[in-house]
């Protein structure tokens, strides 16, 4: 009982320090776009950097973005369809998003790790940054996807917000 509520704890943790991480990522690259903007018409400079970290910035928040939505089952579905076979087929339909959803995430966990590993070959001309931390959210992203789909495989209800639940294709 203890190791499960540490787990939760531990899980809970993670999640707050993704969502965290994502709000700091956005408010820094709108507050960079800002000034970019501000510099470029009011200064006449444009700082050589603030391009290149602001659409470091912008995938990263994408990937984040990514895996919080399969968390709270934002993705695209066509759920009217579904909805009209009987409990049987929908429990099916649902699994096998589940299993895609897993396969996708493993796939960018792999390949994004060999992408990311292959592109800090080079550097960034505008920060000196290696050419990776562009990259380097792929992995983080898919190993999210690949835990929230395991957990909802196993039934467990990965929305923190209630309201986003879709209780109708629960795999229980």
């Amino acid at each position: 009982m203890n190791a499960m509520r540490n787990l939760r704890r531990f899980a809970r943790g993670v999640d707050l320090a993704f969502e965290y991480v994502g709000l700091v990522f956005l408010a820094a690259m709108s507050i960079i776009v800002f000034w970019q903007v501000f510099s470029r018409y009011v200064l006449d400079y444009t700082p050589n950097w603030s391009q290149e970290v602001s659409m470091i910035l912008m995938i990263w928040v994408a990937f984040i973005g990514i895996a919080l939505g399969f968390r709270e089952g934002l993705h695209v579905a066509v759920r009217i369809i579904v909805r009209r076979f009987p409990p049987p087929v929908q429990w099916a339909v649902r699994l096998a998003i589940l299993v895609l959803a897993f396969l996708f995430g493993l796939y960018l966990l792999v390949e994004g790790w060999n992408f990311t590993i292959l592109a800090n070959l080079s550097t960034l001309p505008g920060t000196g940054l290696p050419s990776g931390v562009f990259y380097a959210c792929m992995p983080l992203a898919g190993a999210a996807i690949c835990v929230y789909s395991l957990l909802q495989l196993a039934g467990v209800r990965t929305e923190r917000d209630e309201r986003l639940a879709d209780d109708e294709l629960d795999v229980d």
